[in-house]
């Protein structure tokens, strides 16, 4: 439909949807670099527990490997 098509450009400029860890990794990271200390993540989908074990282990360390100085470890 026509709002479909005139949203997806601003959807996309705002938010990753990808189920690929370097193009999450990749989106985060303008955040990082405009000098954001605190990003959410967040998913759409039923399985919350999932994409939060499947994002600490596939997308945090892409994201901490480029940022050492910067980003540590929570604990």
């Amino acid at each position: 439909t026509g709002v479909q098509t005139c949203a997806l450009p601003i959807l996309e400029k705002q938010m990753c949807i990808s189920d690929d860890p370097k193009e999450q990794a990749q989106f985060a990271q303008q955040y990082i670099d405009a000098g954001f200390t605190h990003l959410f993540f967040h998913t759409a989908g039923p399985d919350y527990a999932r994409f939060i074990r499947d994002f600490a282990k596939d997308v945090l360390p892409l994201i901490r490997k480029k940022n050492a100085q910067v980003c540590a470890p929570v604990r």
